[in-house]
């Protein structure tokens, strides 16, 4: 996810500042989503995790 995240990020840098803002706010949103579900019975880490990095690699070129 750091990965695709840091990608994602300076794809969107180089697009214009509001694409980056939107880029951060974005991961900011999921991690406080997470950090605030995680340990609870009916949220699947896991789960959400991989629909990030999905998420993440949709912003990608095919290559990502």
């Amino acid at each position: 996810i750091d990965v695709a995240y840091t990608r994602a990020f300076a794809l969107a840098k180089k697009d214009s500042p509001k694409a980056a803002d939107a880029v951060r706010q974005d991961q900011r949103d999921f991690i406080a989503g997470r950090n605030a579900s995680f340990g609870r019975p009916d949220y699947a880490v896991r789960d959400a995790m991989e629909k990030r990095l999905q998420a993440l690699q949709a912003k990608l070129p095919n290559d990502g």
